[in-house]
């Protein structure tokens, strides 16, 4: 048996500690031995001996051995007897307790085995594992070469195919990383690619930047630049506006002021070399009816002459080719050899031309469908192009250039609409309004002209000066008359009733005034040249009939 601890026994007892007869007695009190079974062949019963909660009578007996009478065994016993209890509840905690941590080690055993699988199942899947996660750092990890590319590359078409590289691995990482918001793996990655970006950022911006310098340079083809070179950039400028609107903006308002003196400057050099190879236009004594000073021979007005010779402003020559041409000028040509209305829609041409080219590139390279950035660029050349026109046309009598511009300008915004671009309709709605209000006016003054005289000036049988420039312009408007705004026809139709009757008046009263056997000869020899010059013209026979139902 275990040595005993005399330190919770009474002191009656430690007196006697070092007695072997107390000792056996206390060891035999707390490890009692198992209960036996004794058989009599007499009887053949079996007699037990259990523990009680009484003190065993061996024990007392060893007491007694002791010599000790005035031990109270009494008390003795029953304080056994409640350690003996105390004993037993303490034997009972440690079976609960043995019980609980047989409890706890099952748990831990099961939760130990649980793992113990899963790291089995990551040693058995490791090497797919491995390819998945390399699959993944592809998808955002850039190697060396493309780095490289990003830091010291040139900014050309080349550069474009790295920065899509960069935005995928940039779109790869901003994925991931909103399912895993807390991986400082992909933190980390994120931010390496996101100084990468910001690095190309200001290399896009500063090579941009210097294309519009370069655009700035003298004698730079500007559609060259922009149709070779700048459109191809277009995807790094969509770059600097999905990661820096700032920078986009910043390229966006810097070419915009680069490009609008330039194209202005263009635009009046171009005007200023027109006028000079311009011829000089009509003016107030070229009206219908008003007589030159020294009159003209029949010859000198005859049909044919070029825009190269000074003609009679009434006759269309070949001036309505620019109906059916569509050349812009170029200015070389000799001094004083080229029309007003070639001149104004060689101008407007090449205005409508650049609108275009420009439309395409804008919308195109800044991904702007509404092109909100019209205004900026060509407001200027706008307002120089309206103040040049009313300026021309205080001083212009030649209603035919004037009509023939009107129809060239027509024309024009008929093809603009065409391409979808509709920011010059209020600048062309304005030119509309000035050339048809100049062309009413100067219509209403050669009628009342034909008022100054009663009769024409030198009247024979020659076909009149007046009766000339009448048939001229008669042929001119009914060539003209269908390539007009529908608007502006019933003017020209009550032009045409009121001059006709006026002219025809005219005629009568001059004839009149001849001897009578001349008469009917300078008649029919002035209306028969209106006839033949509307004939020229390949005016319908109702426009014929016009007139002689009018002589009639």
């Amino acid at each position: 048996a275990p040595p005993v601890d005399w330190s919770s026994f009474p002191e009656l007892l430690r007196k006697h500690q070092d007695d072997p007869r107390v000792v056996a007695a206390i060891q035999e009190l707390l490890h009692p031995p198992p209960p036996t079974t004794t058989a009599t062949s007499n009887t053949a019963t079996a007699t037990t001996t259990i523990e009680t909660d009484e003190c065993p009578t061996s024990i007392l007996a060893n007491f007694e051995e002791v010599g000790v009478d005035e031990l109270p065994l009494t008390d003795l016993v029953q304080e056994l007897a409640a350690m003996r209890e105390v004993m037993g509840e303490v034997h009972g905690e440690l079976a609960l307790s043995e019980a609980r941590l047989q409890t706890f080690l099952f748990e831990d055993v099961l939760e130990m085995t649980k793992q113990g699988q899963m790291i089995q199942y990551a040693r058995k899947n490791r090497q797919e594992a491995l390819a998945i996660t390399s699959r993944l750092l592809q998808k955002f990890l850039l190697d060396q070469d493309t780095v490289q590319s990003l830091l010291t590359a040139s900014v050309d078409r080349d550069y474009v195919l790295v920065v899509e590289v960069l935005e995928e691995a940039l779109g790869n990482v901003e994925e991931l990383l909103a399912v895993e918001p807390s991986s400082h793996l992909l933190a980390e990655v994120s931010s390496v690619l996101g100084l990468l970006k910001d690095k190309a950022i200001l290399r896009v911006r500063e090579a941009l930047l210097s294309f519009h310098r370069r655009l700035g340079k003298p004698r730079t083809n500007i559609q060259i630049i922009q149709q070779s070179y700048m459109i191809h950039l277009a995807p790094l400028y969509s770059f600097l506006d999905r990661h820096c609107t700032a920078a986009a903006e910043e390229v966006k308002l810097n070419y915009y002021d680069t490009i609008a003196p330039i194209f202005l400057s263009y635009f009046q050099e171009y005007y200023r070399s027109l006028q000079k190879m311009m011829h000089s236009s009509a003016t107030k004594n070229d009206l219908l009816g008003v007589m030159p000073s020294a009159m003209k021979s029949f010859v000198s007005l005859l049909p044919g002459a070029d825009d190269g010779v000074r003609v009679d402003l009434y006759s269309l020559g070949t001036r309505d080719r620019i109906l059916k041409v569509e050349d812009v000028i170029v200015a070389h040509a000799p001094t004083g050899t080229i029309t007003f209305p070639r001149v104004m829609a060689s101008w407007s041409r090449l205005l409508m031309s650049t609108i275009a080219s420009e439309c395409w590139f804008e919308r195109l390279f800044f991904v702007d469908a509404e092109w909100d950035g019209f205004y900026a660029v060509f407001s200027p050349i706008l307002n120089l192009y309206k103040t040049t026109v009313a300026s021309t046309l205080a001083s212009c009598f030649d209603i035919v250039g004037i009509l023939l511009v009107l129809c060239v300008i027509s024309r024009h915004h008929t093809l603009l609409h065409n391409a979808h671009i509709m920011h010059l309709d209020p600048f062309l709605a304005t030119l509309h309004s000035m050339l048809i209000q100049r062309s009413e006016t100067l219509l209403d003054a050669h009628v009342a002209s034909l008022s100054l005289h009663e009769t024409f000036p030198n009247f024979s049988l020659q076909p009149h000066l007046i009766t000339r420039r009448l048939a001229e312009l008669l042929g001119a408007v009914e060539v003209i008359l269908p390539s007009l705004p529908s608007a502006f026809q019933p003017q020209l139709f009550r032009f045409l009733t009121e001059v006709q009757r006026s002219y025809l008046d005219r005629l009568l009263a001059s004839a009149a005034k001849l001897p009578q056997l001349v008469r009917h000869s300078a008649t029919v020899n002035n209306l028969d040249i209106i006839l033949i010059v509307l004939g020229k013209h390949g005016i319908e026979s109702t426009h014929q009939n016009r007139f002689e139902n009018l002589f009639q």
